[in-house]
């Protein structure tokens, strides 16, 4: 690919300055033939688009540079991820649906509290030291939809 460039940055400038040649504006010089490059005997990277057959003029020139320029694919790429990134910053205002689900299993005397109070199941009388094995099972869902986030979104 680098010597790809090399001939369209080459083909270009020999372009460029016979155009300059052939105006008028450079003295008595006569106008340069332009010629595509040869092609190397054995490129080691997979070669790019040829030089066309004929003079290049002018305007083969800039679109032959265009077309094999690889900083608009870059650019392309940028202005695709910027975009992107504004996508993003705009999804924190869009409503989120959520579906969780748990399942414990333990001996813990604080996790059985927790679970049985979150479950509206204590008994009066429990023995929090000695609570046994026991399974929980929980599952939860809602809507989430940021209104105002103090500026935190939008700068985001």
């Amino acid at each position: 690919m680098g010597r790809a460039i090399v001939r369209t940055a080459a083909a270009a400038a020999t372009a460029v300055l016979a155009a300059a040649c052939a105006s008028g504006g450079g003295g008595d010089l006569p106008p340069v033939p332009v010629r595509p490059l040869p092609a190397p005997a054995a490129p080691a990277a997979p070669a790019g688009p040829a030089a066309p057959d004929g003079p290049l003029t002018v305007d083969g020139a800039v679109a032959l540079a265009l077309r094999n320029n690889p900083d608009l694919g870059a650019a392309r790429s940028r202005i695709e991820a910027a975009l992107a990134g504004i996508e993003a910053a705009r999804s924190g205002f869009w409503p989120r649906l959520f579906v969780e689900a748990d399942y414990v299993r333990s001996d813990a005397p604080s996790t059985f509290l927790f679970r049985t109070i979150d479950a509206h199941a204590l008994r009066p009388g429990t023995d929090f030291n000695d609570t046994g094995a026991f399974d929980s099972l929980g599952a939860a869902g809602g809507l989430r939809w940021n209104l105002w986030s103090g500026g935190r979104t939008r700068l985001a």
